[in-house]
């Protein structure tokens, strides 16, 4: 985690970061290896969620021994364009869905037949280059495997189970990625990356630097 000190309209502010209650959310179990591999992609869907680039990337498989799905949760600005696509496509309702906004049990019951989840692949078209995502820390809180263009420098990719691609409008390669991914279900367990929520992205944690100027000032006003 990077804290930067820096002005906002004239007044010193603190960045901090988005964190989680890893308690929120229920664990990933992992699923048997199957012919099928389900991605899911959630939010208020946006040019920044890049989510065209996976729906390319799978109109574009070929000779892959997997079935490949998209589920799409969520509404927004870029909804009826996605749907565009995939009917262009010809993979509307067959590998592409669309689920529309869902929560709690609904929200959890799509993660729970998914393989892997989707962040944001799109900073890029709107000049973000780095950034700490909420639904990626999320993604980490439930222990679900995904695709990120920014990687936490702190995780362990060894043991993490975190695809980084470019942060570009380049071809995702999907094959290398489902490979990488079976590979992972074998070898990996899926929990190191709950714990690292739980340890490094928690809120004591994320509100540390706050917490630690709030203290210095309050010492200094007793002196």
């Amino acid at each position: 985690m990077v804290t930067k000190k820096k002005k906002i309209f004239g007044v010193r502010a603190i960045e901090i970061d988005n964190g989680v209650d890893v308690d929120d959310y229920l664990p990933y179990k992992k699923l048997k290896n199957s012919k099928n591999v389900n991605i899911v992609g959630v939010g208020n869907i946006s040019l920044r969620h890049g989510y065209d680039r996976i729906i390319k990337a799978i109109s574009k498989l070929k000779d892959t021994k997997y079935n490949v799905n998209f589920y799409i949760v969520g509404t927004g600005s870029e909804l009826n364009n996605l749907k565009i696509l995939s009917k262009r496509l010809n993979i509307y309702n067959s590998q592409i869905f669309f689920y529309g906004r869902k929560s709690g049990s609904q929200l959890d019951n799509i993660f729970y037949k998914s393989h892997v989840a989707v962040g944001n692949l799109g900073f890029h078209r709107i000049k973000v280059q780095n950034s700490n995502a909420l639904k990626e820390r999320e993604f980490m809180a439930r222990g679900i495997p995904y695709i990120a263009v920014t990687i936490d420098h702190r995780i362990d990719m060894n043991k993490a189970c975190v695809f980084q691609v470019a942060g570009s409008e380049n071809e995702i390669n999907l094959n290398l990625i489902i490979r990488k991914l079976k590979k992972k279900y074998l070898n990996k367990r899926f929990q190191y990356m709950r714990d690292f929520a739980k340890v490094n992205l928690n809120w004591e944690n994320t509100l540390s630097p706050l917490l630690k100027e709030v203290k210095k000032i309050v010492k200094n006003d007793h002196l």
